[in-house]
């Protein structure tokens, strides 16, 4: 910017002379331009070691411009008047790069500068015009220190605003950070609530005295298997959601299993769902297994909330070849769901249930992972009543 207005403020002079550049003192104006490349290839050696000194360079190249452009136009012999203007230029740079105090003396130093370039030449050679001289010097003075004045303000301004808007998107991405933390914890809570219930309830059942020997043994394998299932959660929160890694399985047996284990879980009380796989099912699913689990043991859950006496969950290849994909889906006969229900499932925090049932983490994160690996999860009324849930994983091609 700085060689742009300094070969801006040549070229006015040459056409300011109308083209008779044997009318400008070139060998002088050539000097002036030689000691402002030196000066400025010495200030960025100098901030290439030292880049803590930008803002007094920035000073500096201000007053070695305006001393420049002063001399600029006290050799000029005819057309120093409107090179004038280029002192207000230099004045609202100085106002928007620096602060007030520094711009302020910039709009000072410029006004005087221009008024001792425009003046003095005429007290030199006894201008019989130098009380009009005097007077466009005092208005042009008038003109760079209000325009220092305005653009100084303005800029002030601005970076004020520009500051309250830094500090305003950081407590933005702070309170993010806090709620997605609130969130987390909700979600362990949430993903250790089942194994711990079950836990619980096959303590006091290994506890009773009536209970056989091969009741208490088959209660203690149950427990040791709840005990792995929340070592799982755990590890897999440590890893974080972001487990987007092919996993091969196979997935007709693993659904099995899933429901099976979520069976014994909750039973006596929940209903024993019936499962339906179709023959061509790929191996190959994106993400890691525990969290489809999770997100199949949520949708069980819901069935299991609303009441249902009989779940049917099928599981079947779909998709387009160049995009295949499986779904597995979860119907029931329970009590369904409402429209807000059915537009809002899936949102944090936001529950259908009434009472303690719920917080409506579940459904969140097992939609929230869904997505991450390219698959979804979607809750629709049907219509010979209950709900449909419908789980798609992404396969990979």
């Amino acid at each position: 910017m700085r060689w742009a207005l300094l070969i801006a403020e040549v070229a006015f002079l040459a056409l300011a002379t109308a083209g008779h550049i044997e009318a400008l003192p070139m060998l002088p104006i050539g000097v002036t331009c030689a000691v402002l490349l030196l000066v400025d290839l010495a200030q960025h050696r100098i901030l290439a070691r030292r880049p803590e000194l930008q803002f007094r360079a920035a000073g500096a190249h201000l007053a070695t411009d305006l001393v420049a452009l002063c001399v600029l136009v006290a050799l000029s012999p005819d057309a120093h008047q409107p090179m004038q203007a280029f002192f207000v230029v230099e004045a609202a740079v100085a106002a928007t790069v620096l602060g007030p105090r520094a711009s302020t003396i910039t709009g000072v130093t410029a006004s005087s500068l221009q008024a001792l370039s425009l003046v003095g030449p005429g007290l030199l050679r006894r201008d019989p015009e130098l009380p009009h001289l005097a007077s466009h010097a005092l208005l042009t003075a008038f003109a760079i220190l209000a325009t220092t004045w305005f653009v100084a303000r303005l800029a002030e301004a601005l970076r004020a605003r520009t500051q309250a808007l830094r500090e305003a998107e950081a407590t933005r991405l702070s309170t993010e950070r806090l709620a997605a933390l609130g969130t987390f914890a909700a979600g362990v809570a949430h993903e250790l609530a089942t194994p711990l219930s079950a836990i619980g309830v096959l303590g006091d059942e290994a506890a009773l005295e009536e209970a056989t020997v091969a009741e208490r043994e088959q209660a203690r394998r149950e427990l040791h298997r709840q005990l792995l299932r929340c070592r799982d959660v755990l590890q897999r929160l440590k890893s974080g959601p972001d487990d987007l890694d092919d996993v091969t399985m196979d997935l007709s047996a693993q659904v099995s299993r899933w429901i099976d284990e979520w069976h014994r879980a909750h039973a006596p009380g929940s209903p024993a769902p019936t499962l339906t796989v179709g023959s061509d099912v790929p191996e190959v699913v994106r993400g890691a297994a525990g969290y489809w689990r999770s997100a199949v043991w949520t949708l069980l859950d819901n069935a299991r909330r609303a009441g249902a006496s009989g779940v049917q969950v099928d599981v079947a290849r779909a998709g387009a070849p160049g995009t295949p994909h499986v779904l597995i889906q979860v119907d029931d006969d329970g009590c369904g769901l409402t429209h807000e229900v059915e537009q809002r499932a899936g949102e944090p925090f936001f529950t259908g249930w009434a009472g303690p049932e719920g917080r409506g983490l579940g459904l969140f994160a097992a939609r929230t992972f869904a997505r991450a690996v390219g698959g979804d999860l979607t809750l629709e009324a049907r219509r010979v009543g209950g709900a449909r849930a419908t789980l798609r994983l992404p396969v990979e091609v």
